[in-house]
């Protein structure tokens, strides 16, 4: 109540601003250039994780085969050409949706070039801040540029963290923006295009197998993450988990060998002990989604060290269950093939046209 009296006391007009979360949906962002008739899409972005990271800190998927409904596409489609002619656009501008059960939301639009648009520009071909800077000046976007199709490759852009450098910072993500920088990478399809961008972050993926920890909060994540857990096990992963995983997988008929939890240091096998010891090559922890209170504060507590101390003996830790079935998912693709280095010329001599 203090709280709303005061911000009533800042503003009385409009005091307070209540903000509703989406769980469960999927985000989308559309960079772009109008010239105030026509409008130009460069990419319909999707971001692996749900809603809730931070765009800065979300892993993206640019071009190859959509993952959300089609007809979700179209509408974005549309929704994002009426509001660019809505505001007599003339330049840049990104508009961010939510997608949840084929609905399409706006999030909001920004008139202004995104963090995303030089990759966008780089996998498409077109040099949007060209586009960009000749709109502001008055000049028409070609027509042919409009319908340009996209390439037979799929870029993906994935942030980059200085957990590492910054002494006890937990390495969760939520709204606020965390990543100090980030990569884009291209494959010959998603699977490809993700592993070279986690590398190019310096996360090693044990793409050959090794030892994997799992630790999940909640009965309902613990049930979305069996399908996950089996992948693993057929890719011949040792996997590793906390007690109440390790009976949840166990049910489940997926083995696993339980770890004592941070707080019974001593007893054997203990996490900690395995991960100072070099014994694990890849953490996934997925966060208890729960506020803070008296009963979860060990769990709590569990999993933060947990996660600090991958970070901190250069493990690669995945708190995110979409990004965690995408990594593993790309694991058994890279098994199978090769993941072959081409430079960004080598992939736009695919291309119709390159407009840069």
């Amino acid at each position: 109540v203090n709280t709303l009296d005061l911000a009533a006391s800042v503003s009385s007009e409009y005091p307070v601003v209540i903000t509703k979360f989406f769980t469960d949906a999927r985000e989308i962002e559309c960079d772009g250039v109008s010239d105030g008739t026509n409008v130009l899409i460069g990419a319909i972005v999707e971001h692996i994780e749900n809603a809730g990271i931070h765009s800065g800190d979300a892993t993206m998927k640019i071009g190859g085969i959509q993952t959300i409904p089609k007809e979700s596409i179209e509408v974005i489609k549309k929704y994002t050409k009426q509001i660019a002619l809505a505001l007599k656009i003339h330049g840049p501008f990104n508009v961010q949706y939510l997608v949840k059960n084929e609905e399409v939301y706006v999030i909001e639009c920004n008139l202004r070039s995104s963090r995303s648009m030089p990759y966008v520009s780089k996998i498409r071909g077109i040099n949007l801040m060209r586009l960009a800077a000749e709109t502001l000046m008055g000049m028409n976007i070609p027509k042919r540029l409009l319908e340009l199709p996209y390439g037979e490759y799929v870029g993906v852009k994935a942030p980059m963290f200085s957990f590492m450098r910054l002494d006890k910072a937990d390495p969760v993500l939520g709204v606020e923006m965390a990543s100090t920088g980030e990569v884009g990478c291209i494959g010959e399809d998603f699977p490809d295009a993700l592993i070279k961008a986690l590398e190019a972050t310096e996360m090693d993926i044990p793409v050959d197998g090794g030892n994997v920890l799992i630790s999940v909060g909640g009965e309902e994540l613990k049930k979305q993450v069996i399908p996950l857990a089996k992948k693993l096990k057929s890719l011949n992963f040792t996997i590793f988990a906390t007690d109440a995983t390790a009976s949840a997988l166990r049910d489940s008929g997926i083995e696993a060998v339980r770890l004592y939890k941070v707080h019974e240091y001593g007893k054997e096998p203990n996490i900690m002990a395995c991960l100072q010891e070099g014994h694990i090559d890849m953490v996934i922890n997925i966060p208890i989604p729960t506020t803070v209170e008296e009963k979860f504060k060990q769990i709590l507590e569990d999993e933060y060290k947990i996660r600090r101390m991958a970070v901190d003996y250069n493990i690669p830790v995945i708190i995110n269950l979409q990004l965690a079935k995408a990594v593993v998912d790309a694991i058994e693709n890279v098994r199978q093939k090769k993941v072959e280095i081409k430079s960004l010329n080598e992939y736009h001599d695919s291309l119709k046209e390159v407009y840069w």
